[in-house]
């Protein structure tokens, strides 16, 4: 999904957390929408060896037109990331929402990717890559 397309779910989803929490829990909330896709560019970088944001987005975009062939990871979109940010939010509460923030962005990727048929082109774990990546040529992984 498109990262504009994840702005506009965190301004439209802003203010619905402002109206049940505060302003501060409705900023972290929109912010983890979108800053969560920060884990594309950290894999961008390790592998291309390239710090160029738009040179990202041009990797990502052939990523996706390659959809039906391709498998990778997003770590922080794993259920590894999600518990350890839940575990770690009984000490530090505000990260809680932060994962509610991040299952709402995986969900409307969730959403994305099967609407265009895609629904496992992304591995949802660690464990799940490392076991699936083995039935993939080393070009078909991203």
């Amino acid at each position: 999904m498109k990262l504009s397309s994840h702005i506009a779910q965190g301004i439209c989803l802003g203010p619905v957390a402002y109206y049940l929490t505060d302003l501060r829990t409705a900023l972290v909330f929109s912010a983890s929408v979108v800053l969560i896709d920060i884990d594309h560019y950290f894999h961008y970088i390790y592998r291309k060896k390239n710090l160029s944001i738009s040179g990202m987005f041009a990797f990502y975009d052939e990523v996706w037109e390659r959809r039906e062939s391709v498998f990778g990871i997003s770590v922080f979109h794993t259920v590894e990331v999600i518990l350890l940010l839940v575990a770690a939010g009984q000490w530090y509460p505000m990260l809680r929402v932060v994962v509610a923030g991040f299952l709402v962005h995986m969900l409307f990727d969730f959403l994305h990717l099967l609407w265009y048929k895609a629904p496992f082109v992304r591995a949802l774990s660690i464990t799940e890559y490392f076991i699936r990546k083995k039935n993939y040529s080393p070009e078909m992984i991203w």
